[in-house]
């Protein structure tokens, strides 16, 4: 089937209807047709000046010479014909109607009698169309479309074109927002069916249209919650008001690195945009899961604290869960609202700048072992995870548990001679590496420690000299490569752990990704310096002893440095991303 579409929206590419559109021709696609897209405000069509021409002295041809004359040749060539467009006035689009007036070349100028009424017979007894209609309105009610739906039946009845069917959306200006299309991709797949049946069949099922309808109708308390969002949204074009805030001195300041939700609530803090309403003072308080938390705006400075503020300009009750996909897009906050998801008090005019004041590049890469789920999916992966696999302790610990074979390796190995303490650490190794292949995934540090433990318990049983008389160098050595090498993963080895003490839209961060490259980086290049030390033992230079003590005094700085650098650093870096 040849199909041709016009998207009528003067807001062209950046329309709810061009989105929902789209999405429609996917599914003609999938059905096999052979679509073709144009869009109605980059045409030049001079409205219909009435003149009679094209019936009188240029039958079929209009006065004007513009773009018209090509789309007329199309309209009569496709089979199926898409009209997608915004209500206006409870009709069409001016531009909209100008394309419809300027088809009165198509049809003679007799007078014949169709299913009881008068009209005029096709100039080309071979032209057949069929006609679908998808629009949007920004008011809720889907009487709004009674009008233009009477309009297209009326028009669209004769033996030359029909009218199959429509998809009316009420409510839909949120459809035009880039960051939110895949809080509607279960309405888009409708969509895509609704499309691929009309490609397949030459018209929508029952119950696709029902399944949409059903999707798109607001109940009555639905609605009522819409205009209070509605006004609230033009309200929020006003100045927002100033509340002074006081912080209690024992209020802890959440921090990157705190974890969870605290680390989100520290990232948005860490984004604020001072720009985005310039000289503000006050507060959000938030109820996540009934824990209380707040940002607090003061100075064009923004911070994030646990507990309650008196006073605040809005308070937004909700889930973490809910918060963290509204603040990166998965989920439209004025349909969370609507379907009880989120509740607001207070200012919300402060709300509907959150965008100015925070935001960001919601745009993350997938995780590799993630796929995208539908906003309302409770996958754990896609939320908080602080811990890997049903043993909860936090991700940044594992690294810590990962070290004890190590451990075990260099205190008790350096007081005994045998193989035991090595067979010891490479099986307590193994039974952590097996424990995440079951619960999640091992990482490269639990491969390799794995690999180079049981390696190494073989060679102290064969008593391999080059590696017994040189232990220091080569677990350093090792260490050194692995760490270093991270850095060419998809996060490195630091980063393959504390992403589990963070939600999952902080894991692909330029400040996380740098930060934890930075600090592996440091690591590795302290490993290296040890197996340089081992090696000048190795080689006579020095004792050994000596050297291993010199290693773990250097431990010292590096810690500070780890703790100290990891809050100081995103913190740093997320700062001048805002300023740029």
């Amino acid at each position: 089937m040849k199909t041709l579409t016009f998207l009528g929206s003067p807001r062209g590419k950046k329309s709810s209807s061009y989105h929902v559109a789209q999405h429609f021709i996917t599914g003609l696609k999938n059905a096999g047709c052979h679509t073709e897209e144009i869009l109605v405000r980059d045409l030049s069509i001079n409205p219909c000046r009435g003149c009679f021409t094209c019936w009188t002295k240029t039958p079929g041809r209009c006065i004007h010479r513009d773009d018209m004359g090509g789309i007329l040749e199309k309209i009569v060539s496709a089979q199926l014909i898409v009209y997608a467009f915004p209500l206006y006035y409870y009709n069409m689009p001016g531009i909209v109607k100008n394309l419809l007036d300027r088809q009165i070349p198509l049809v003679k100028p007799e007078l014949i009698e169709r299913n009881g009424v008068t009209g005029h017979p096709p100039r080309n007894p071979e032209w057949r169309n069929k006609v679908f209609l998808i629009s949007v309105a920004g008011f809720p009610e889907r009487s709004h479309f009674d009008a233009l739906v009477s309009a297209f039946e009326k028009s669209f009845k004769s033996e030359h074109n029909k009218f199959i069917g429509n998809i009316l959306i009420g409510g839909a200006e949120p459809l035009h927002i880039e960051e939110m299309q895949a809080t509607y991709s279960a309405f888009y797949k409708l969509v895509e069916q609704a499309g691929f049946e009309v490609g397949k069949n030459g018209t929508m099922s029952d119950k696709t249209n029902k399944e949409i309808i059903a999707r798109t109708a607001y109940t009555k308390k639905a609605v009522e919650e819409f205009r209070k969002m509605g006004n609230q949204y033009w309200k929020s074009f006003e100045p927002v008001s100033r509340k002074p805030i006081k912080i209690n001195n024992n209020t802890k300041e959440l921090k990157l690195n705190s974890g969870g939700i605290k680390s989100f609530l520290a990232g948005m803090a860490m984004q604020y945009k001072p720009a985005g309403v310039p000289d503000f003072e006050g507060s959000v308080q938030f109820k996540l899961d009934d824990s209380p938390y707040f940002l607090a705006i003061k100075d064009n400075v923004c911070k994030a604290y646990k507990g309650q503020i008196d006073n605040p300009t809005t308070v937004i009750t909700t889930t973490e869960n809910t918060w963290i996909d509204i603040a990166t897009g998965k989920l439209n906050g004025q349909q969370a609202v609507m379907d009880g998801k989120m509740k607001i008090d207070g200012e919300l005019g402060l709300v509907m700048k959150m965008g100015e004041l925070f935001g960001g590049n919601n745009n993350h890469d997938q995780d590799e072992n993630t796929s995208p789920v539908e906003s309302g999916d409770k996958s754990p992966q896609d939320h908080i995870q602080q811990h890997r696999g049903p043993i909860k302790i936090p991700g940044m610990l594992w690294l810590n548990v990962m070290f004890i074979p190590w451990i075990i390796k260099w205190i008790w190995g350096g007081l005994s001679t045998s193989a035991v303490p090595l067979l010891t650490s490479a099986g307590l190794a193994l039974v952590i590496f097996i424990y995440h292949i079951v619960s999640n995934r091992p990482t490269l540090f639990e491969i390799g420690t794995v690999v180079y433990l049981t390696l190494a318990a073989v060679f102290k049983i064969f008593n391999i000299q080059l590696y017994v008389s040189a232990i220091f160098f080569f677990d350093n050595l090792f260490l050194s490569a692995l760490w270093l090498g991270s850095l060419m993963t998809a996060f490195t080895l630091t980063g393959e752990y504390s992403r589990y003490n963070l939600p999952k839209p902080l894991w692909h961060s330029h400040a996380f990704i740098k930060t934890n490259q930075i600090i592996c980086g440091v690591w590795g290049l302290y490993f290296m310096l040890c197996a340089l030390l081992g090696f000048l033992s190795f080689n006579g230079v020095g004792h050994e002893l000596f050297w291993r003590v010199l290693s773990y005094v250097m431990l010292v700085p590096l810690f500070i440095f780890t703790s100290v650098f990891q809050n100081w650093y995103p913190k740093k870096i997320m700062t001048q991303n805002v300023s740029a």
